[in-house]
């Protein structure tokens, strides 16, 4: 059994203390199916027509939060609770709120079985969030299937979470984001409700790589999965676990356990990735089995979720606020760091700088405002993506202001650091502050304010030379102008449905290489098209079905004729 006891760090003697017992449920035929959830409240009295409990049904296009039909059930001392559910929406969510018709008596208990989210091949990837089965398990985060109570300021509440496994003969485990195998967490915090839905978890057959109870680190870095995945998760973890141990050290971190969680997508999703509270889940594909990325693709994107960890600004949880800081730098420093601890050499690393250039100025979202990327951010790829473009060049931009603010005494890691520091000591680490330390180094009162400013109103981003980490040789910052990146259809052709050809754009490349709207179509690896944003040589090569026809297969080069300016970074010989 796994158990965390989670409670406010000021105590009372009549705090609200909160149950919650999840059990393994299995079917007819002895799979894993379903996990039957149990909650008990007490000293948490609720008025009549109050919310009791939350639920997300759908976060940026991706379904969640399914309850069998029977549930959940609420009583208290006085018996059942009659409860009336309705819906609230925003840009990115929609949750499911349940409220009492009475007031609440005694202790409070509730009941449901939460269901795993149904995907399939045409299911789109979006934020890896859904709980789902996977080869035998159960795998997601809390917030995909725990209906939960608000939390409320200032309440004081001492949590107990346990999966019960008792009376179960087969192979099955668990592990969460404060918990594996055996044992007892202990954490502290406030928002106990929110911080248990931040969080991600396996139940069923899990296979692990964990610090061994003798290590003087024991639990700093673990990592979880069903099946066997395409790639040896063994080599990847010992590698993380090494790159783990030096980002902590370079964010000062002081907090604990971190935990990787791997599923498999059965649609497109290969080098998928969503990071929680001290954890992450990465999403792989089938077409690894055939193209299997490269040791740097899949490196990216997991140590881009690690910088998560620390990386944030308050308030910055959606496309509305601030993750240009979050997203970007996590891109940031998911290359820089890498460079650092000589898993890039320097060539390696001015391509990765460059690539995540060209991809952000040959995006068509390049000059879009901040709201109209928020407006399409689950609708199109390029909206979504733009945060990350935007903000890494914006990284490359500040560190350089100030370096020359700073006559090379400082960098964008002083200010970084400092914002992390804040973080872990649980103090305001928003803009504002991002602001005023900007201003502080910079000794402009203006400036950090138009930055941001510009940036969210599409301003081109242009970093200057002196950026970038030192290198053994020279470079230099040239100004080009690059063919703009176009796919030629929908691009949900490629991202799910039954992947038909709609919307061609004539003239486009794609048309002239042979597609026509009604084709269906399948990419050879799941990641190819975001690959071919940022690479600007690549080609795409689909597969395809057309009615009357024998399968084919289609090659173009996915560039516009509309060319855009683009900066990147050159090698020059040394001057004499």
């Amino acid at each position: 059994m796994i158990t965390a006891a989670v409670a406010n760090p000021r105590s009372s003697a009549s705090p609200t203390c909160f149950e919650l017992t999840l059990t393994p449920v299995f079917n007819h035929t002895a799979d894993l199916s379903a996990l039957a959830v149990h909650q008990r409240l007490t000293n948490y009295a609720f008025a009549q027509d109050e919310d009791v409990l939350s639920l997300l049904v759908d976060l940026g296009g991706v379904d969640m939060g399914y309850v069998a039909a029977d549930g959940p059930t609420v009583s208290d001392a006085e018996g059942a609770i009659e409860l009336v559910d309705r819906f609230e929406s925003t840009v990115l969510t929609s949750t499911r709120i349940w409220k009492t018709l009475r007031p609440t008596v005694g202790d409070i208990e509730v009941v449901y079985t939460a269901l795993p989210r149904p995907v399939s091949a045409a299911t789109r990837t979006g934020p890896s969030l859904d709980f789902r089965l996977d080869q035998g398990g159960l795998i997601g985060s809390g917030m995909g299937f725990l209906a939960l109570p608000p939390d409320r300021e200032g309440g004081e509440v001492s949590a107990t979470i346990s999966v019960d496994l008792s009376g179960h003969q087969r192979d099955v485990s668990a592990a969460w984001t404060y918990g594996g195998g055996e044992g007892v967490v202990q954490i502290e915090g406030e928002t106990v409700f929110g911080r248990i839905a931040n969080t991600f978890w396996a139940v069923g057959p899990v296979k692990s790589l964990e610090s061994p109870s003798s290590s003087a680190k024991l639990n700093d870095f673990n990592m979880y999965w069903f099946g066997e995945p395409p790639f040896d998760p063994f080599e990847l973890g010992s590698r993380l676990g090494t790159v783990f141990a030096e980002m902590r050290s370079f964010f000062r971190d002081t907090g604990d356990t971190y935990r990787i969680f791997l599923r498999h997508n059965p649609f497109p999703g290969s080098l998928t990735g969503t990071a929680l509270h001290r954890s992450f889940m990465h999403g792989y594909d089938d077409s690894e089995r055939a193209y299997p990325p490269t040791l740097q693709d899949r490196e990216a994107v997991l140590v881009h979720e690690m910088v998560h960890n620390w990386v944030s600004l308050e308030g910055a949880e959606s496309l509305s606020s601030e993750n240009w800081y979050s997203e970007g730098l996590a891109d940031y420093y998911a290359v820089l760091l890498r460079y650092r601890l000589g898993l890039l050499d320097p060539r390696e690393y001015l391509e990765e700088v460059n690539r995540r250039l060209v991809g952000y100025y040959t995006s068509p979202a390049v000059a879009w405002s901040w709201e109209h990327l928020l407006e399409a951010t689950w609708l199109i790829s390029h909206a979504q993506e733009m945060p990350y473009a935007r903000g890494f060049a914006m990284g490359l931009k500040v560190n350089g202001l100030i370096r020359r603010a700073s006559g090379g005494a400082a960098s964008l890691d002083d200010l970084v650091v400092t914002l992390v520091a804040r973080l872990q000591r649980g103090e305001r680490h928003g803009l504002r502050e991002y602001l005023d330390l900007l201003t502080d180094v910079l000794h402009d009162e203006e400036l950090p304010t138009a930055l941001v400013d510009d940036m969210k109103a599409g301003e081109l981003q242009i970093p200057s030379e002196d950026c970038l980490d030192p290198l053994p040789f020279h470079t230099r910052l040239v100004s080009q102008q690059l063919e703009v990146f176009e796919l030629g259809f929908a691009e949900k052709a490629l991202l799910a449905g039954n992947h038909t050809i709609e919307g061609l754009v004539a003239g486009s490349r794609a048309e002239l290489a042979g597609l026509r709207n009604g084709d269906r179509v399948h990419m050879l690896y799941g990641s190819a098209y975001h690959h071919a944003k940022g690479n600007f040589e690549a080609r795409l090569t689909l597969e395809v079905q057309r009615v009357g026809w024998e399968p084919f297969v289609v090659d173009f080069w996915p560039r516009s004729r509309e060319r855009a300016l683009a900066y990147m970074f050159v090698e020059v010989e040394d001057e004499l």
